[in-house]
């Protein structure tokens, strides 16, 4: 989530929080017809992107509580729970009343901010080694099959660490040099994603780094096989064959169109990879990546690249819109949403698995008293 990387953090104090792994399994079908604060945070920041090349100007609203909401299930729907998740986007036509945030994570009042804003949540607890698993259906705007609707669909782990010059774990790369040193371990599902914008293709990508890995070499990131600076990262786009907004599969909105995403994620030294599996196929694993090559020779298996330290498991709507590009396209519509059945995480709790020391990591997240009400 490199647009992630460079916006959200720009508020943030450098505060590092220690953190513990969960061991233990997470599902949440959101039975309760509610988010629990002790189980979810929900994203309440500037996200996506500048509006200018002089970085004073958000190109999008960010990612808002009033877009977080838990409604009823369709009574034709199979049994399960009685509520699921509605992740709203808003895009360039919308007319509410929702407002987006600034840089200074106030809410913004002008016209323009009420324009492309997301909803995005996250685990209270980290977790690390395991399989990951959502069912969800996709956000439906697109103006034909060939094209993204400007929102990005995501589902990720993330645990961000920077380190400014002078503190003993600051090195000198070609990105940190003259600023901080940063370590980003990610894994990422975008949808649509890469250069071909359309839900026929998702983005599948893992990280060790911005700036160098974790370790302090300076391995050249690819993507499709491109040599692509130094950041510490591989992009991998693939043809999923089908429009992800289709599927025979029926929700809890008593509609088809849902889809099961996973990924599995193993941290050992040596054997680390990601299997990323849609629908119950494999869609790609890592330890296939065995083209990546960085200067002098260091790194030479998608291993390299994997990342090990515990992470928050986050999922949502957001738009990569900015002066330089809209990777998913242009959001002109309305209201649109990604929906959630459930969410699933299974530790594996293996010997790689890494303790996190986030930076920032409790700046931007909505009050409890912002979160959504139980539907009556």
């Amino acid at each position: 989530m490199r647009s992630l990387l460079c916006i959200t953090l720009v508020c943030w104090i450098a505060v590092v929080s220690s953190s513990t792994i969960r061991q233990t399994p997470l599902y949440e079908d959101f039975s309760t017809g509610g988010l629990s604060p002790s189980v979810w945070k929900i994203g309440k920041k500037v996200w996506g992107g500048y509006a200018d090349q002089a970085k004073t100007i958000p190109s999008s609203g960010g990612v808002v509580p009033e877009n977080v909401k838990v409604v009823k299930r369709n009574k034709a729907a199979a049994s399960g729970s009685k509520y699921y998740l509605r992740l709203e986007a808003h895009g360039n036509k919308y007319q509410g009343n929702v407002y987006g945030i600034d840089f200074e994570g106030e809410r913004r009042t002008d016209e323009e901010g009420k324009k492309r804003v997301g909803a995005v949540i996250a685990t209270q607890d980290y977790f690390a080694s395991g399989a990951y698993e959502v069912r969800a259906k996709l956000t439906r705007y697109a103006p034909d099959q060939h094209h993204g609707g400007g929102v990005c669909n995501a589902f990720w782990t993330f645990s961000y660490q920077s380190f400014p010059q002078g503190d003993p774990q600051w090195k000198d790369t070609p990105e940190s040099h003259g600023g901080d040193y940063v370590k980003n371990h990610e894994i990422d599902i975008e949808i649509p994603g890469g250069r071909k914008i359309s839900f026929n293709y998702s983005l599948l990508t893992y990280w060790q780094g911005v700036n160098g890995d974790s370790r302090g070499k300076k391995p050249y990131g690819l993507y499709q096989g491109q040599q692509h600076g130094y950041d510490e990262f591989i992009s991998i786009q693939k043809d999923n064959g089908k429009d992800l907004r289709r599927s025979s599969l029926t929700g809890p909105d008593g509609r088809t169109g849902w889809h099961v995403f996973r990924f599995e994620w193993h941290t050992v030294n040596g054997t680390r990879h990601i299997r990323y599996v849609f629908d119950g196929v494999e869609v790609h694993d890592s330890k296939n990546d065995d083209k990546l090559k960085g200067p002098l020779g260091t790194g030479t298996t998608g291993d390299f690249y994997v990342p090990f330290v515990g992470s928050r498991f986050w999922l949502g709507v957001w738009f990569p819109y900015s002066f330089q590009n809209h990777w998913t396209g242009e959001p002109e519509f309305d209201v649109d949403a990604m929906l959630v059945d459930y969410v699933k995480i299974e530790p594996y709790n293996e010997a790689g698995d890494v303790v996190p020391h986030e930076t920032g990591a409790e700046r931007g997240w909505a009050a409890t008293s912002e979160y959504p009400k139980r539907p009556q």
